[in-house]
């Protein structure tokens, strides 16, 4: 869910809920050390209600941050809205968890996954 978050001169589009993630992909991506995903993740998880951000997109050619990297290893936060992003960073930890769980082969992990509305997306590849 989005609400709108006056700043002062600007509006920006913040996601107030958790959406839950059914559309996922394991093969988008470069292979990558699992060990090094799982520690971004448990910086991204440090971070907590903290804000990751992406810049405005489309469908199909989302504008992406990279969220953290160890390593070889990137979680991207992708955005497919037409306004920047704005996520707790225990989401992107939270997709990227589900990523692993879906995707890992043996040692290493890719893959995307999207929210519900396919609005925006985390990516697990390279730095």
């Amino acid at each position: 869910m989005l609400a709108s978050e006056s700043t002062g001169l600007m509006e920006r589009q913040v996601l107030t809920t958790l959406q839950i993630h059914q559309d996922y992909t394991c093969n988008y991506g470069t292979w990558v050390s699992a060990l090094n995903t799982a520690a971004v993740i448990r910086y991204l998880y440090n971070i907590g209600n903290g804000d990751c951000a992406a810049p405005p997109g489309r469908p199909g050619a989302g504008g992406c941050s990279n969220t953290g990297c160890a390593g070889e290893s990137s979680i991207w936060l992708c955005n497919d809205y037409n306004f920047q992003l704005h996520v707790p960073c225990r989401l992107v930890a939270d997709n990227a968890v589900e990523v692993m769980i879906k995707c890992q082969n043996n040692d290493v992990v890719r893959g995307q996954i999207f929210s519900t509305d396919r609005g925006w997306n985390t990516i697990i590849n390279r730095c």
